[in-house]
């Protein structure tokens, strides 16, 4: 309950907007439930910016354009506002998060799992955060910042 939580049919600034409210108590992460209160996704803060990124940035469509006005790996910068960036992520915002979600399996682990298969699961799926299941209800998550405690913890 005191995990960040929202339906699925919240827009993308929803989202963002309740995560922001939890950022100052380290919650990278939303859970996303349906109207049934089943997790169809654990979304992090780059899965949110994502779904706003600029067509442009994900292609090679304007490199010439813009050589000599400042180095490569900056010119994305100067695109950016060119094409009113901020403009284009309000419009994305409004997008309803069921749209943007990953529609694969949701990686979880059993309440009575070792921390050692959740670690090889977030490794293995390049993951930070893994929902706790138990009886086919979520009863916390686990973030990779946790497993580290555990192995310092375990290692002094």
């Amino acid at each position: 309950e005191e995990y960040p939580h929202i339906p699925h049919s919240f827009t993308i600034e929803e989202a963002l907007v309740e995560l922001r409210n939890y950022s100052d108590r380290g919650y990278r992460h939303i859970l996303v439930f349906d109207e049934r209160f089943h997790l169809v996704a654990v979304l992090s803060v780059r899965d949110l910016l994502r779904a706003m990124e600029p067509e442009f940035f994900k292609t090679d469509a304007y490199p010439k354009k813009y050589e000599g006005y400042c180095p490569p790996e900056d010119a994305s910068l100067a695109i950016m506002w060119q094409m009113s960036f901020l403009r284009d992520c309000k419009k994305k915002m409004q997008k309803p998060i069921n749209e943007i979600m990953p529609f694969n399996k949701i990686t979880t682990v059993n309440a009575d799992d070792p921390v050692v298969k959740a670690l090889f699961l977030m490794l293995k799926e390049d993951v930070n955060a893994l929902a706790i299941i138990e009886n086919n209800v979520v009863i916390g998550v686990i973030r990779l910042v946790n497993i580290l405690d555990a192995i310092l913890e375990k290692c002094e």
